[in-house]
């Protein structure tokens, strides 16, 4: 079974949505009351919770199907996460004349000298916009939804400012093997049922 599917959890827009980038630090505190960090991971993870509320029959069934599918924790999956989503025009790269492969990037910079760069791995289909400095290239280049790594038919001119824009998901997956439910109640004029659905963790899958 593969270890990652090419596959959205899809709940539309999920209000309620606890969490955020999640990162690994170790500080030895020195014998004066100095402190020494070491960063343990070279990129970010992530935790979540989704759920925490009712929902009817139809969209339970999506997600235990969903949940079933990925085998709990076994299987990661793309997650649109609404507070994160959006790349928005920003240098990538600085072509050298010779590759023709790019991973798409973002940067957060603060001028400060502590920028921080993460891949953008799941672009969404369709989204994706490269351009050469200001000048938007509509041929000539294919992206790999599934890495995130734009492939040019020829090498960019030496130092052409490598720029782009795209709408993208996270690879995650479940941290629970337990999908836990509610019956809440039932509508006798059609039979509708309301369910409860508590938190639901996910995390940022790092086999990705």
């Amino acid at each position: 079974m593969e270890a990652f599917v090419e596959d959205r959890l899809d709940l539309g827009i999920l209000y309620g949505t606890d969490g955020g980038p999640v990162f690994r630090t170790t500080i030895i505190p020195a014998a004066s009351g100095r402190e020494d960090r070491n960063i343990n991971w070279s990129e970010e993870g992530g935790a979540w919770e989704l759920g925490d509320r009712q929902m009817l029959r139809s969209t339970l069934r999506y997600i235990i199907g969903f949940f079933r599918k990925r085998r709990g924790r076994a299987v990661g999956f793309r997650w649109k996460n609404w507070a994160d989503y959006i790349l928005d025009t920003q240098t990538i790269a600085t072509a050298d004349g010779i590759l023709t492969d790019f991973q798409i990037t973002k940067t957060e910079s603060d001028g400060l000298g502590t920028d921080y760069v993460r891949r953008i791995r799941k672009p969404v289909a369709g989204t994706v916009n490269v351009y050469f400095g200001t000048t938007q290239q509509m041929s000539g280049w294919t992206v790999d939804t599934t890495t995130g790594i734009i492939t040019f038919t020829t090498p960019p001119p030496d130092l052409t400012d490598i720029r782009c824009s795209c709408e993208y998901d996270l690879p995650v997956r479940f941290n629970t093997d337990h999908l836990p439910m509610r019956f809440d109640a039932l509508r006798a004029s059609d039979s509708e049922a309301a369910y409860y659905l508590p938190p639901l963790p996910i995390i940022l899958d790092k086999s990705q």
